[in-house]
């Protein structure tokens, strides 16, 4: 089963943390809205506008839930093993996507990349645009380095 996100909306910052709204599609069908009002409370999922047709959802939605129930738990610095479900699974999606926007718009302008001692989610930035001569002064001065604009453009 694949989950995807579609038409992330950034809500601003409220109360308890940010607020957002997206499409939430399964194996590529429209099958929920959903909304983050960063007030603390879950996170509203809607059903109605896919194919369960039912605000709480039918048996798209447990399907759903059920895969997202056999997903291995995630591993949080701060809070732990956190298991996962629907919400947090969404989250992390929409996470992704405003990552993955990020650093599209930066590559516009800059070279992004990523040395061998850095994780999946840090990467180092020069102001300058991408070019052929700038890929090759980093590789030259770190070998193995990934630059995310040519990830990017691919």
């Amino acid at each position: 089963m694949e989950l995807t996100i579609k038409a992330l909306k950034n809500l601003g910052i409220r109360r308890d943390g940010p607020a957002w709204s997206c499409v939430l599609y399964v194996d590529g069908i429209k099958a929920a809205t959903v909304l983050q009002e960063g007030h603390g409370g879950g996170t509203e999922i809607d059903w109605s506008v896919g194919p369960d047709k039912a605000r709480w959802g039918g048996a798209l939605a447990a399907k759903v839930n059920a895969y997202c129930a056999t997903l291995p738990d995630v591993i949080d610095p701060e809070f732990g093993a956190i298991v996962q479900d629907l919400e947090t699974v969404v989250a992390r999606l929409a996470d992704e996507y405003e990552n993955a926007q990020r650093i599209k718009r930066a590559c516009k302008t800059k070279t992004l990349f990523r040395t061998a001692g850095q994780g999946a989610h840090e990467y180092m930035v020069t102001n300058r645009p991408f070019s052929p001569a700038i890929a090759e002064a980093l590789r030259a001065k770190y070998p193995g380095v990934v630059i995310l604009n040519e990830q990017v453009a691919s």
